[in-house]
């Protein structure tokens, strides 16, 4: 990967620990009630009013084939392609510093999307997610 420290807000799906990019994220906040959309795909959870902007709320752990999320999670809100996208986590963990040592580039042999790589955070391994490599069907219609 490139040869500077990266600032990332980390997060847990399931038990393993995943970061974002600082840059990509516009906020956090606890898992606000959405307002359903009929018809949506199943990883749409919906859409929550975020100052006055409608934002998709996001199943991440349907989206990386994890299984549904339960409800009253975290959300995770990133830039996605000029637009915000709100992802469902289990819960956020901390904004870590990980310097370029310890990044590591994903195997070209793994078709993992939107996973870039991982990270070591102390004694942990994370792996990298990249919000504008998430295959999001149906969010164009959302928007």
């Amino acid at each position: 990967m490139s040869g500077a420290d990266l600032h990332l807000v980390t997060f847990r799906l399931g038990g393993q620990l995943y970061g974002v990019d600082i840059m990509q994220v516009h906020r956090v906040l606890a898992a606000p009630a959405p307002i359903p959309v009929p018809g949506a795909p199943p990883h749409v959870v919906g859409m929550i009013d975020l100052h006055g902007r409608l934002v998709a709320l996001l199943d991440l752990r349907c989206l990386l084939g994890l299984g549904a999320a339960e409800p009253g999670r975290r959300v995770v809100v990133a830039h996605r392609g000029g637009q915000l996208v709100g992802l469902v986590v289990d819960e956020v963990e901390a904004r870590v510093r990980v310097g370029a040592e310890d990044v590591l580039a994903r195997p070209e042999e793994v078709g993992a999307g939107a996973i870039s790589g991982a990270f070591r955070a102390g004694e942990a391994m994370g792996l990298l997610l990249d919000p504008e490599r998430l295959a999001i069907d149906g969010l164009e219609e959302l928007g």
